[in-house]
């Protein structure tokens, strides 16, 4: 039997469109060399701390390893390594309602599109291969999100000029922005330090910072939607964040399932 020429090239858009996906500028916001990178990867197979298997079309296996907050998750599909990236354990809270999720080439990683708070949000979703049957587009469902930060300064907020003529002060705004060139899930942010504390990645020095992510402006009363930064010491250029600081710069959104949704 033939396929009709209308399928056969349907097939190959449909292939032709879709995502390969990569963690390498993802692996530059916590270590600065390929050695390292792969040390981490192959030690948390090496070096499990906790295991999940899960039997669908193909066997996939996670194994997790590093410190309390920050690890390794390393997948296998089929006895073959096939991915590896930085992963969370800590992060806040949010219902975000999905719109879309786009899958990787390697069924097992992908990227969940939406909105958070009316605001829209893209994120990778560090556990896809154990719930990406779960979600449906329209779904509201609780979400742990963090952020990775290739590129972080203190800032100097200054003033802009409103259309009534008025300047005003960016000193108490926070917000985020895609990053042109960057992925999806890049965005370029402003906020001020609510929280700040000294966490470890192998032999790296590691920033957890609390603050908001954005503020809703259409939401009088609400509190910030706040996010969870973490920002490796080689990536800040010597600066050292205090609260109360505004900062700015440039990072990597991830996020899971939170389990008790």
């Amino acid at each position: 039997m033939v396929l009709p020429d209308t399928l056969n090239h349907e097939s190959k858009e449909k292939k032709k469109s879709e995502k390969i996906g990569c963690h390498g500028s993802h692996w530059d916001t916590l270590v600065m060399s390929e050695g390292e990178v792969q040390d981490a990867v192959v030690g948390a197979l090496e070096h499990a701390e906790r295991l999940k298997m899960i039997e669908r079309h193909r066997t996939v296996l996670a194994a997790w390893s590093g410190g309390d907050v920050l690890k390794t998750c390393s997948v296998v599909v089929d006895q073959e390594l096939c991915t590896g990236y930085p992963y969370s354990t800590q992060g806040i809270i949010h219902e975000v309602e999905v719109e879309e999720v786009e899958e990787w080439m390697n069924r097992v990683e992908g990227q969940v599109k939406g909105h958070l708070a009316g605001a829209w949000i893209a994120f990778f979703d560090t556990l896809y291969f154990m719930h990406k049957e779960r979600y449906a587009p329209g779904g509201r469902y609780r979400f742990s999100l963090s952020a990775f930060v290739y590129w972080l300064r203190k800032s100097n907020p200054g003033t802009v000029t409103g259309p009534d003529g008025k300047e005003f002060s960016l000193e108490h705004m926070a917000g985020y922005l895609p990053f042109h060139g960057g992925d999806v899930d890049d965005f370029v942010f402003m906020t001020r330090i609510k929280e700040v504390r000294e966490l470890t990645f192998g032999t790296r020095k590691v920033y957890q910072i609390t603050a908001p992510l954005f503020r809703p402006m259409d939401r009088e009363g609400q509190d910030d939607v706040e996010i969870m930064l973490y920002a490796a010491e080689h990536v800040t250029g010597g600066y050292v964040p205090v609260v109360g600081d505004v900062i700015s710069g440039v990072m990597w959104l991830q996020g899971h399932l939170f389990e008790d949704s």
